[in-house]
């Protein structure tokens, strides 16, 4: 593991960002909510595809599951959903359905040991269809983490401060008792800039509609209140003291947000100037469904090979 020394940060290596589960936790092998009620499977077709990936590590892998006769008129209830995932092989193999106790959510977790396996990304038709990722007023994009390496520009982390208090008492004499009340860190306002425009990280943050094959982004209207929750993970380079290249980096600064909203920033297209994009966030303390609450953004310092684990281009 890496220990405390005399490096030191530069620059930044870039950030990632995911959407979490609706109810806000964080997706997690043990942990993958999706649609509840009633799931609408009448765009499903038999060759459907729920991708999937343990700890960021390789390519996604695909399971076939036929959902066109789940439910009544293509209308399918999570118990239906349960039901045809369990019995198809191909998903049973790997994944367990149910329906959470806690949400009556659909809940897949993994079906057999997956041995010092934390984390679990999905994606596909299948994972969009059945409600993994949906959130607030956006749709279901699925799980799999958004990676922002070769377009991320400067990223910036100011708190947010509950200011200091000085509550006076004066007597007749002039004479003052004091109470100081300390300021409190409520927790950040994360600021993401990018070199290039990804309607994939506005349908993430903001919600709203990718289309990949023409190209376009729809975002959501004002009768849809309510952001996506999602998590960001922001990564940055330590190099030792005295002369270093930028390739040399010795270990990894890590900034996680587990729980955050937010919208993108306001576009300039100035003359003789490359344009700029980025997306302001709100990130503040959160409470698991323990009643357990968390700061806004813990840190991690990471070796180069931790990092590289977590998807950082080498």
């Amino acid at each position: 593991m890496y220990t405390e020394d005399k490096r030191t940060g530069f620059s930044n290596e870039g950030f990632c960002v995911r959407r979490n589960n609706p109810d806000g936790s964080v997706p997690s092998v043990t942990n993958h909510l999706g649609f509840t009620g009633t799931a609408n499977l009448t765009g499903a077709i038999a060759t459907d595809v729920l991708s999937y990936r343990w700890d960021r590590t390789g390519d996604f892998v695909d399971i076939v599951v036929d959902m066109t006769s789940v439910g009544t008129a293509h209308i399918a209830t999570v118990a239906e959903v349960v039901t045809a995932l369990n019995t198809a092989t191909p998903f049973s193999a790997v994944f367990l359905a149910s329906a959470d106790s806690v949400t009556g959510r659909l809940l897949i977790v993994n079906a057999v040991a997956v041995e010092n396996k934390t984390e679990l990304e999905v994606q596909g038709v299948l994972a969009v269809l059945l409600g993994f990722g949906v959130s607030g007023d956006a749709t279901a994009i699925g799980t799999a983490w958004v990676t922002c390496f070769d377009d991320s520009g400067a990223v910036g982390l100011p708190h947010v401060m509950k200011d200091k208090e000085e509550i006076e008492q004066e007597s007749g004499s002039g004479a003052i008792d004091m109470m100081i009340i300390d300021a409190i860190n409520k927790g950040y306002s994360p600021s993401l800039a990018l070199t290039d425009e990804r309607y994939d990280l506005r349908e993430c943050v903001e919600g709203g509609v990718y289309d990949e094959t023409a190209c376009s982004y729809t975002p959501r209207t004002t009768d849809q209140p309510y952001a996506p929750m999602c998590s960001l993970e922001v990564f940055v380079p330590k190099f030792g003291k005295g002369s270093s290249h930028r390739g040399d980096a010795l270990s990894y600064k890590q900034y996680v947000i587990a729980s955050m909203t937010g919208y993108e920033a306001d576009m300039t297209f100035e003359v003789k100037a490359w344009a700029s994009y980025g997306f302001e966030c709100n990130a503040t303390e959160w409470t698991d469904a323990s009643s357990v609450k968390h700061n806004a953004c813990v840190e991690f310092d990471l070796t180069v090979a931790e990092a590289l684990a977590l998807g950082v281009p080498a």
